[in-house]
Order: C-alpha cells, then structure tokens, then sequence
C-alpha cells in the first residue's frame, strides 16, 4: 500500500524545501529527469547530468536550504536558480 509522506514543519526544518508528495519523477532513459505534478499540470526538467539531478531529487527530499538549492541548480544543473523556485514553488513541485 502506497501512501503521501507529509512533511511535518518545526522550527528547525521550517526554512527548507522539500519535493512535494504528490509529484512523481519520470526518467526518460536519455539522461534526463522530469519532476511531474500531473494534477497540476505542470512538469520540470533537470536538464544536466542523471547523476545530478539524482542528487538534488534526494536533498529535495530529505529537506534543503535556499542557498544549498540555488547552489546546487546553478553549479550542478545549470538552471537561473530564482526563476526556477518561484516556478516549483507556484506549481506546488516544491514546498
């Protein structure tokens, strides 16, 4: 049985962002990842290496901090970090 893990917000972990529940990630077996939140609409792709985006998908998970995001997007993936949080952030991909 599948279930949504929640994120319970306190005061040591209330400033990270975490990979919402409801998204789902798709490998394209090409090297690159996608983010989807279907209910939504709305898909994000990690453009650069698998590896990488591997990476970010597990900090994402286990709760990051805006810089260590912005870091990770502009060194690892290549992305304009504060475009692409505000566009997680308003499709609901990252809380």
């Amino acid at each position: 049985m599948e279930y949504i893990k929640q994120h319970v917000f306190t005061e040591n972990n209330i400033g990270l962002y975490y990979l919402s529940p409801y998204v789902t990630v798709r490998d394209t077996g090409m090297g690159s990842l996608y983010i989807l939140r279907e209910d939504r609409h709305m898909e994000m792709e990690l453009p650069n290496d698998r590896q990488q985006g591997l990476r970010l998908l597990e900090k994402l998970m286990r709760g990051i901090s805006e810089t260590e995001l912005s870091e990770s997007l502009l060194d690892d993936q290549g992305i304009e970090p504060q475009d692409w949080i505000a566009s997680c952030l308003q499709g609901g991909v990252i809380e």
